[in-house]
């Protein structure tokens, strides 16, 4: 059975990558005040720097909603795929409460959550290996080793 992955907008991956690898991104929701963005359909990272410095507010951000993931789910795996959904750990973010929720409401999708804490940043490394193991024909099972074992070998220097 073929396998699909869903992650978030905190992937931070470029829409053509994303599409090429067949990757699924349910955005999460930005807040300047009391307007309200969606990260990558209307605000890009152009907009949000411009805005991050040209704003008096500073900018919070909401998970998305458990329905937002039943879309996302319900489309990709409308073929049979099983999925593969990887996020952030629990403790920095709700999104993966909100994913849990939707693939709760799902029985007859095959929905495994990368629920290990993966770390903060790097999410999107982890989808692109995790859908080059799809790829490969790798299980969900084999395809979620995969994302833990990259996790643990994957080290961020950010450097202001």
């Amino acid at each position: 059975m073929a396998v699909k992955i869903v992650t978030d907008s905190t992937a931070y991956m470029p829409p053509e990558l994303t599409a090429a690898h067949g990757i699924s991104v349910v955005p999460l929701h930005v807040h300047f005040g009391t307007d309200e963005f969606t990260d990558g359909v209307n605000m890009t990272p152009a907009d949000f720097h411009h805005m991050l410095g040209n704003r008096p507010e500073h900018p919070t951000t909401s998970q998305p909603s458990p329905a937002a993931f039943v879309d996302a789910y319900r489309e990709a795996g409308a073929d049979g795929s099983s999925i593969v959904s990887i996020h952030l750990a629990a403790e920095l973010s709700g999104t993966l409460e909100s994913a849990r929720m939707a693939s709760e409401q799902l029985p007859d999708i095959d929905v495994h959550l990368a629920v290990d804490n993966l770390p903060p940043v790097g999410i999107g490394l982890l989808a692109l290996e995790a859908s080059r193991a799809a790829k490969r024909g790798a299980t969900a099972e084999e395809v979620l080793q995969q994302v833990y074992d990259q996790a643990q070998r994957t080290y961020v220097v950010f450097v202001v």
